[in-house]
């Protein structure tokens, strides 16, 4: 749930899906799972960077690398969460996915088994299995599942994440 405009007196109305399991455990998780939503997946973080101060940021927007070719340094501030929000609109999705094309056209990018999961299954699926709004419609989580979600942990306020 992210209802706009996101101040931080609302913080408590931010509902995020932030489940209590490592790196490993979630891709594994995924993996057995060929219908798994991507809301489940916990996506890697996200840079935040000075502009003068980057030569490029990684497909994905996971790091960035400095002029002098050096990969730059990674801090996780506690007072501020990036959501990754790709299911605002369908046309906002169908862009993302036409990004994706586009990245994977340009540079024959490929990915180890341990990356890009959403992306590739994207490209593989969307197309196939009923389009933007189906996968759309595969992420949406209504009430009952939401209460038990809330109700485990796994989804929770950015308040309660920020108070962590």
């Amino acid at each position: 749930a992210l209802p706009l405009p996101v101040l931080p007196a609302h913080y408590d109305e931010v509902l995020l899906y932030a489940p209590d399991e490592n790196e490993q455990a979630r891709h594994a998780r995924l993996m057995a799972d060929s219908q798994a939503s991507w809301i489940a997946t916990v996506p890697g973080s996200k840079i935040m960077v000075r502009l003068g101060s980057t030569s490029s940021a990684s497909a994905g927007g996971h790091r960035a690398v400095a002029p002098d070719g050096v990969t730059q340094r990674q801090s996780k501030p506690a007072d501020l969460i990036i959501a990754h929000v790709p299911f605002s609109t369908e046309a906002r999705f169908a862009r993302k996915i036409d990004n994706i094309t586009a990245v994977v056209a340009a540079t024959g990018h490929t990915w180890s088994a341990r990356t890009a999961w959403h992306w590739r299954r994207w490209l593989e699926t969307v197309a196939a299995e009923g389009g933007v709004a189906a996968e759309i419609a595969r992420n949406r989580i209504d009430h009952a599942k939401l209460s038990q979600l809330r109700a485990s942990g796994v989804v929770r306020s950015a308040a309660s994440l920020l108070a962590d």
